[in-house]
């Protein structure tokens, strides 16, 4: 069996080559010190090094306030019936150093430089505001701050007539009831003249059930809060349902004034006025459980 010598060639090259290479590399890395020689692995055009100090040098960006065209400050990932949205924002430096300006982008399209307050204009739909900072070197916010929220100028509007507890009277919204019913009549109508559907109501935060107008609930002692929806034919619902909110305490007792007397010993009416200065009350109390009255408090 017969090698070619060029064959033989070949293979020693091959093996002798890493041998050289490593002996270079360790002269090399004897001279500038193994502290001193670093490798910069690339990732997406950046180095992890890089990368850290933008992270520790770039600004940081807040959006302060959302603010619809109707004077109605709307929470992130929030709706509105109007088709504008007014931003406010600012920008903090970690190094101290001064904010340039802003730069925005609405939905995903490029960012522009822009001014807070800003106001956006959209169409009905769900809509994406990105607000980032830039100092004066140039440095840009990494994390741009983002607020989301969905306009429907469509909706329609609900509103609650009147409230009337298991006693008979009519309830304000934010009062008392000594009754643990409550009968709500609503109603609604719709911003493009569409036929009201149907209506949904929540009792303390629970989801929408869909409900009539007039609708009794049956609460336990303590405070509640309804909502109500309404939805058109078009399936289009109220972004704002209108809300009620008051406390049931069937527990507490019943105190009554019976008479005032002056000291010219003259019947007085409540709110009119006496040429005395001294006053004498009579009051009373009863209890709604029947328990027996323990003694009364004034002020």
């Amino acid at each position: 069996m017969r090698f070619s010598g060029k064959l033989h060639l070949s293979r020693y090259f091959f093996v002798i080559l890493p041998i050289i290479s490593c002996m270079l590399f360790g002269y090399v890395l004897s001279i500038i010190g193994p502290d001193q020689f670093e490798f910069d692995f690339m990732v997406f055009g950046q180095s992890p090094n890089e990368k850290k100090i933008n992270d520790e040098n770039s600004p940081n960006t807040v959006i302060i306030s959302a603010t619809d065209g109707n004077n109605n400050l709307i929470s992130n990932n929030g709706s509105t019936a109007s088709n504008s949205m007014k931003f406010a924002f600012s920008g903090t430096d970690n190094q101290g150093v001064t904010i340039s300006h802003f730069e925005c982008s609405i939905d995903g399209q490029a960012f522009v430089t822009c001014l807070s307050t800003n106001t956006i204009n959209v169409a009905d739909g769900t809509h994406t505001f990105r607000v980032r900072s830039e100092d004066k070197d140039g440095i840009k916010d990494l994390t741009p701050a983002s607020f989301r929220w969905t306009a429907n100028t469509k909706s329609s509007n609900t509103q609650i007539d009147y409230a009337i507890d298991g006693n008979k009277l009519g309830i304000i919204n934010g009062t008392s009831t000594r009754s643990n019913s409550m009968t709500l009549a609503f109603s609604g109508t719709d911003n493009q003249g569409v036929t009201i559907s149907h209506f949904e109501c929540s009792i303390d935060g629970q989801a929408f059930v869909t409900c009539l107008s007039t609708n009794t609930i049956n609460v336990a002692d303590g405070t509640h809060t309804f909502r109500v929806r309404s939805e058109d034919k078009d399936g289009i619902k109220d972004l704002t349902p209108a809300s009620f909110r008051w406390t049931a305490n069937t527990k507490s007792s019943n105190t009554q004034i019976d008479y005032a007397i002056d000291g010219n010993k003259l019947g007085i009416i409540n709110g009119t006025s006496t040429r005395s200065n001294s006053m004498t009350l009579a009051f009373s109390g009863t209890d709604n459980q029947g328990v027996t009255i323990s003694h009364f408090e004034c002020s």
